[in-house]
């Protein structure tokens, strides 16, 4: 066997409990993500094109909530912060994600990411608690409104400036 073709050394004493725990939790935690939903939309498709619901999918992690997005109430909540969202986005509900790197809203049927920006997060437009999302830097946003799109592209022209003329602030410009 390959155990005879091996040489060991016997255990001199047991692995403490503390050890084991904690391989057990870095193994739950590794496997976790490896099973992360977050691209999976929570239906199938059959051979004839006919969507029917994934009984095999599983509920929304910890970090991730549902939100509710209402015509009166265009906006969601970061560290206190509310970031405005554009019109296309009212009366639609999106899960939302909140990762070491970056903010997520997906869509809960398809999966797709409609709204993301990178952390921390950086914007220019920020009046007390209120953050319009146009402008915060490396926003990404499916189905934008035109005014949206025009004040964006406004905003990042101004980060680009901002990364000229102040490197060390705005960090190492993206490629």
């Amino acid at each position: 066997a390959a155990w005879d073709l091996l040489e060991h050394t016997p255990a001199t004493e047991p692995i403490p409990l503390s050890v084991l725990e904690a391989k057990a939790s870095e193994y739950r935690r590794a496997r976790a993500l490896r099973q992360s939903d977050l691209h999976r939309a929570p239906l199938t498709i059959s051979k004839t094109g006919q969507v029917m619901p994934d009984d095999n999918a599983r509920p929304q992690t910890a970090d991730q909530s549902l939100v509710e997005v209402t015509k009166s109430n265009r906006q969601v909540y970061f560290q206190g912060y509310q970031v405005s969202l554009p019109t296309t986005y009212a009366d639609r509900s999106f899960y939302r994600t909140i990762t070491d790197d970056a903010f997520l809203l997906t869509d809960p049927v398809t999966a797709e990411i409609v709204f993301s920006f990178p952390l921390p997060m950086v914007a220019l437009n920020v009046r007390g608690r209120y953050v319009a999302s146009y402008s915060i830097q490396g926003v990404g946003v499916t189905h934008p409104t035109k005014p949206w799109e025009r004040k964006n592209a406004e905003y990042q022209t101004q980060f680009a400036q901002r990364q000229t003329d102040l490197p060390a602030v705005l960090g190492e410009p993206e490629r």
